[in-house]
């Protein structure tokens, strides 16, 4: 790889989030980087960034010789997690997960997002106007992830609390007392897991506490850092995914009114959004 010039404007902004508002235009700095130096090192935080769609695909799928592990800030909160683990520890926790999603748990957590997203409407209807990020974007996917898991309803305030909090921010770090919000999060879900383990119920953690790969649970430990990385990443994503759906509905109002027309398009116009106006920047 042949290192770039040591000063680079704008290069850590893809590690930190609010410095993108500093890039006028984000896709001309993307093209910049893919035509002139699609293979950067940054020396601030001793990481290799990779700008093309051929290097890029390397990257992700050869485990070998890049690995998943997290970094900086991110690092602790995500370590040991499913998105920051290679295989075979991937594998394992990739399956014993997927055995949870049960198609009987699939058409559960259906039903609960359109009871929510119906509940969200109804409360700003009256009003007649609506943030679609404060009072839509945001609250939906946390109550559907509190939910899934099984957090009881009189806790959601606390879990949505949580969910402002970006992983990456130091007011993850430490808050009052001198504890910080992640493990102020371990142990909740650590009291919440043994209370499961001795009455079940048709929730993800219950489901997750007893699924087995080769004979092997999950231990408590990586059943805590999946819960706290179920609430952090999908929460983010999800929240951006639906306000960035809206900004491009509102920029090309005749692909709204066709969706409007024929729902049966909606996975495809998903996918599209994704596509178009990712809801996150970057991988590692």
């Amino acid at each position: 790889m042949q290192q770039p010039p040591k000063s680079r404007p704008h290069a850590f902004a893809l590690f930190r989030p609010q410095a993108l508002e500093e890039i006028p235009q984000i896709y001309s700095w993307f093209e910049e980087m893919r035509t002139q130096q699609p293979v950067f090192y940054d020396e601030r935080m001793h990481l290799w960034q990779v700008f093309s769609y051929e290097d890029v695909s390397t990257v992700i799928t050869d485990y070998n010789r890049f690995s998943s592990k997290a970094f900086g800030a991110v690092g602790s909160f995500l370590e040991d997690t499913l998105v920051a683990t290679d295989p075979p520890d991937h594998r394992k926790l990739r399956n014993l997960v997927n055995q949870a999603f049960t198609p009987r748990a699939v058409a559960r957590l259906s039903d609960s997002i359109t009871q929510i997203t119906q509940e969200l409407l109804d409360h700003v209807r009256p009003q007649g106007k609506m943030d679609i990020v404060s009072d839509f974007a945001f609250p939906l996917p946390a109550k559907v992830i509190a939910d899934l898991l099984g957090v009881p309803s009189e806790d959601w305030d606390i879990f949505q609390r949580w969910a402002r909090v970006d992983s990456s921010d130091p007011a993850l770090a430490r808050q009052n007392g001198g504890r910080s919000m992640q493990e102020d999060m371990s142990d909740y879900f650590s009291r919440l897991l043994e209370e499961r383990r001795r009455a079940p119920r048709e929730d993800l953690i219950s489901a997750l506490s007893t699924a087995e790969v080769d004979g092997e649970r999950l231990s408590e430990y990586d059943l805590v850092k999946f819960c706290t990385l179920l609430l952090a990443a999908g929460q983010e994503t999800t929240k951006n995914l639906i306000a960035n759906a809206v900004v491009c509905f509102t920029d090309y109002p005749d692909r709204m009114e066709r969706l409007i027309r024929e729902p049966a398009l909606m996975p495809t116009a998903v996918e599209e959004v994704l596509r178009y106006l990712p809801p996150v920047w970057f991988l590692f």
